[in-house]
């Protein structure tokens, strides 16, 4: 999968065992809010997906507007479970 942002190349992921269990939700707005991330956790749960990224655009950098949840636990690997 890739993700582009104004033809540049905003990051890439290849990792097909977990691409099945991804949800990533993107907006662009001036401040991700709890309800935003409580959102995607429902959306986890009812589509039974593992790993969500909600994606803020318009965050001053990119790497600020990126949170990550999940639906399960992380095993002292880090893979989810």
């Amino acid at each position: 999968m890739r993700v582009k942002h104004n033809q540049d190349m905003v990051f890439s992921i290849f990792h097909p065992q977990n691409i099945k269990a991804l949800c990533i939700e993107i907006k662009a707005v001036e401040k991700t809010l709890p309800v935003r991330e409580a959102q995607l956790v429902t959306y986890l749960k009812l589509s039974d997906k593992k790993l969500g990224l909600l994606l803020n655009f318009n965050a001053d950098l990119l790497k600020n507007g990126i949170r990550r949840k999940i639906n399960g636990y992380l095993n002292e690997k880090g893979h989810i479970y």
